[in-house]
């Protein structure tokens, strides 16, 4: 199932509907709870909840401030392997470099990195005393949020649904 809209009750003052689109059959249904979570990830949560109008939340659910879509941050984090000429020791645990002091650093830019093994093998090796050639590096960075990043329905372009592409902007 793809969800499509979460249908506003004002007589309830919560959400009593969901629509969505049935994969097996093609059709779009409806399903009634008491209480609903929205857990589509951090772009599909925010296109759904723009996708849900109504006359409460013209401009999408909870939507009443216009920061809905906005702000828009994430965690990057990339692992990479590589090789070097000539073996090392291995270092065993894992070498962990942090950000510099939070009084150095504006909050949330920040960045991070872990020296370790590329796969379970290499770790392995590390315990025999074994060195190595092949080693990994794992970033993880922070991009701060600001008002004018994020993300709203595409004026025009719909995907396979009819549902407007999501537009970033960073």
């Amino acid at each position: 199932a793809h969800a499509l809209e979460l249908e506003w009750s004002d007589l309830k003052n919560k959400v009593t509907g969901l629509v969505y689109h049935n994969r097996r059959t093609g059709l779009q249904e409806r399903l009634e709870a008491d209480a609903f979570v929205v857990a589509c990830g951090q772009l599909a949560s925010t296109k759904l909840l723009f996708a849900s109008k109504s006359a409460a939340f013209p401009n999408g659910l909870g939507n009443n401030l216009d920061v809905l879509g906005r702000y828009l941050h994430d965690h990057v984090k990339e692992w990479f392997s590589f090789e070097i000429d000539r073996p090392l020791s291995v270092l065993a645990p894992s070498a962990y470099v942090t950000r510099r002091p939070y009084g150095k650093d504006h909050p949330l830019l920040a960045a991070s990195w872990t020296l370790g093994m590329p796969s379970q093998s290499a770790k392995f090796a590390r315990l025999i005393g074994r060195k190595s050639n092949r080693f990994a590096v794992q970033l993880f960075t922070t991009s701060i949020p600001r008002h004018d990043r994020g993300q709203q329905p595409h004026p025009t372009q719909k995907d396979k649904l009819c549902q407007p592409l999501v537009r970033l902007t960073f």
